[in-house]
């Protein structure tokens, strides 16, 4: 049962990180005058990949994690990393996706700027919990 979880959780973790910096990138690359149509089509994309990826992440790594919290992790420094920093993608997962919603409405123009910094943020803290996860520091 925990190597079904834990394949479902970074299943997950693929869909949801590989997603949000997928359509970060192709809006970021769009032309300045196809941008709002581009950010419609990444903000459905968003919502039926990377949303559901997200959501299996957390329902999958909760269901690993909460029956050993006490015994295993209440007292792993590295997981609570981890968490810290799954919590800020989370984050910037709402704030990219509101960010798609207003520019595909055209109520704000999308800075590629913004877009490569949100787009940067998310793998790079991905990879940061892949290297916590693998090296568990403070165990």
């Amino acid at each position: 049962m925990i190597l079904a979880l834990r394949a479902l959780h970074v299943l997950g973790v693929i869909l949801w990180v590989g997603g949000m910096t997928t359509a970060t990138v192709v809006v970021a690359l769009g032309a300045d005058d196809t941008r709002r149509a581009v950010a419609g089509a990444a903000r459905r994309a968003v919502l039926f990949v990377a949303t559901p990826g997200l959501v299996l992440a957390w329902v999958a790594g909760l269901s690993m994690l909460v029956p050993h919290w006490s015994d295993a992790y209440a007292t792993a420094p590295w997981m609570h990393g981890k968490l810290t920093i799954a919590v800020v993608i989370t984050a910037l997962s709402g704030v990219l996706t509101g960010r798609l919603r207003k520019g595909a409405s055209g109520k704000v123009t999308l800075a590629p700027g913004a877009l490569w910094g949100i787009g940067l943020a998310i793998p790079l803290m991905a990879a940061a919990v892949l290297i916590l996860v693998m090296l568990k520091p403070g165990e």
